[in-house]
């Protein structure tokens, strides 16, 4: 049996609550279960799905004022597996990124300005753990010179504890077709100085900036996420921000379907 995604036609200005409540209401779900499964709005609503629940899905959407389609799950573009790029350099016809797929493996590429597909960006929150030192007094006995006793006395002790905390990092991802990969930049590890054609500027984020300009004068053909036209219409980086790295990509994938996919393999409702 063929197995279908609904996708939204669009995501820019799109109320998730509307979003979320014709997922439940045709799912028959409730309405907090809908909004946990979407884990925000990436573009991609719901998959493998049968081709009634499908339509009945796009219907629902439709109703509440939301455009939509459907697409075959077998059609649909998988996301490539990010290659973290820690360097590179902007040319008249090429960008040279370097990079590793596997930590020590030093890699180059040459992507063609015509060659990129999709450009998008977030603001996404990690979780790391963090070692922390604690001093703490323990209790020890000590002897007396001379003297058959003893007594209690106290000493510091260094207590290593883990501790999880949230960061947030900016992220800006790059697709190339033939081959296709997607080359990732975490600005803050990146080493912006490299690119020849930026002035430095004091914070990660600001670096980021000029790389993403530079990168939309070059490759025209390359298709835009929004988060990309936030950053073009100089909007604060809050509105970048995105829940989980998960809900991010799930973006990228709906973003890349549009990007790939022909306009009539997509059924638009």
């Amino acid at each position: 049996m063929r197995k279908y995604a609904v996708l939204l036609k669009e995501i820019e200005g799109v109320d998730i609550s509307k979003v979320s409540d014709a997922l439940a209401k045709a799912k028959k779900m409730p309405l907090f279960e809908a909004r946990k499964k979407m884990g925000g709005l990436s573009g991609i609503v719901n998959e493998d799905l049968d081709e009634a629940s499908a339509q009945k899905l796009v219907l629902q959407l439709r109703h509440n004022g939301i455009r939509s389609f459907t697409i075959e799950m077998g059609k649909m573009v998988e996301l490539p597996s990010p290659i973290a790029v820690r360097s590179g350099r902007i040319a008249d016809e090429l960008l040279y990124l370097e990079g590793s797929t596997v930590p020590r493996n030093v890699r180059r590429w040459n992507v063609k300005w015509d060659n990129i597909l999709l450009l998008a960006c977030a603001r996404v929150r990690r979780e790391e753990i963090v070692r922390k030192m604690d001093i703490r007094l323990q209790e020890v006995y000590r002897p007396i010179v001379g003297m058959s006793g003893g007594g209690i006395g106290v000493r510091p002790v260094l207590i290593e504890k883990k501790v999880s905390r949230d960061k947030w990092v900016n992220l800006l991802d790059i697709i190339s077709s033939k081959p296709r990969r997607l080359f990732r930049v975490e600005a803050e590890s990146f080493n912006f100085l490299s690119l020849g054609l930026l002035k430095l500027m004091p914070s990660h984020f600001q670096n980021l900036v000029q790389f993403i300009h530079v990168l939309v004068g070059k490759a025209t053909k390359a298709s835009i996420d929004p988060s990309i036209r936030f950053i073009l219409d100089g909007n604060p980086v809050t509105n970048l921000r995105t829940p989980s790295l998960k809900s991010y990509e799930n973006r990228v994938k709906w973003a890349l379907q549009s990007a790939v996919l022909p306009a009539h393999q997509n059924r638009t409702n």
